[in-house]
């Protein structure tokens, strides 16, 4: 016999990456909201615990933290003329399950968009010909812009406390010869936590390669190295203070906080 619950404002059918975040975003603005996950219950600890964090059988080959292909998958086509198949081999693409879904094996590294990408028609038309794409291939533009989007990578980042050094703020350089990526998209605010200092390793490396002309930057993480700038930001660091690599769960010391 079915359950009936109590009303809520809003339901949220999964509850990965972006479903945690919809979810913090409408209860801080006042909705009652609930979350259904298919997945079974995840959290950094015990889950990301040392020594499990680093079971090669379980993570690696066994892929505990990801969806069973044999059951639910996608379908994937190359363009309109072919018939869709269904994804059945985990490789790049490694969609999560449970709660925290690929929020629990990324890895920690915080890249904004290239504002190419999201208009890849358009630029592909410009630099070459609009015969340049054939006619069956479905490549397209996003439909929205960087500059619309910049807001919220802002805010993404001071929620996160993304550590990293700018390249360039409101089109005036400030990242050269710091660390700077001078390939990244031009920012309306500094990261809100200054870049990871290097370890005595990365000093060596970062010397050798000025030496060999490669100019090395510093990585966006939201690894959180000085005092957390927002309360957010705080509950964030339990999940993210020591993340590993794409198939084994982020690392974590302290047991989060449910909130």
């Amino acid at each position: 016999m079915a359950t009936v619950l109590k009303k809520t404002d809003v339901a949220i059918v999964g509850f990965g990456w972006v479903g945690a975040i919809m979810a913090k975003e409408l209860t801080e603005a006042g909705l009652n909201v609930v979350a259904l996950e298919r997945g079974p219950m995840r959290d950094t600890w015990p889950d990301g615990a040392y020594p499990q964090v680093i079971d090669e059988l379980t993570y690696n080959i066994r892929r505990k933290l990801f969806q069973d292909l044999s059951k639910s998958t996608v379908t994937i086509r190359h363009n309109t003329s072919q018939q869709a198949v269904p994804y059945r081999q985990l490789a790049a693409f490694l969609p999560g399950t449970g709660v925290g879904g690929a929020g629990l094996h990324w890895s920690g590294v915080h890249f904004r968009v290239d504002p190419i990408e999201l208009r890849m028609r358009s630029h592909y038309e410009e630099r070459y010909g609009k015969n340049f794409i054939p006619q069956d291939m479905i490549i397209q533009d996003f439909g929205v812009t960087y500059d619309e989007l910049e807001p919220f990578f802002d805010k993404a980042e001071k929620v996160f406390g993304t550590s990293g050094t700018a390249w360039s703020i409101k089109g005036k350089v400030v990242g050269k010869g710091r660390g700077g990526n001078a390939f990244a998209p031009d920012r309306s605010d500094d990261f809100p936590l200054p870049a990871q200092k290097n370890t005595w390793w990365r000093s060596c490396l970062k010397k050798r390669r000025w030496k060999w002309g490669i100019t090395p930057i510093t990585c966006r993480r939201p690894t959180l190295p000085t005092p957390i700038p927002t309360p957010t930001a705080r509950r964030w660091a339990r999940a993210t203070s020591a993340v590993s690599a794409a198939a084994t769960p982020a690392t974590c010391t302290l047991k989060p906080r449910r909130t």
